[in-house]
């Protein structure tokens, strides 16, 4: 879980992850990344 620019944990489980975020950072936003050995890299464009 990212809150701002620190790193503030990692967790074993999305559900784990969430609760912790919510109880953490209140009404403040977070970002839950979830880290994976090969990361699947999606690109999104427009037309001009």
């Amino acid at each position: 879980m990212i809150r701002g620019e620190e790193v503030v944990g990692l967790f074993e489980s999305y559900e784990k992850a969430l609760e912790a975020g919510y109880h953490q950072s209140d009404l403040a936003p977070f970002l839950m990344k979830k880290v994976e050995r090969v990361e699947t890299i999606y690109r999104f464009s427009r037309p001009i």
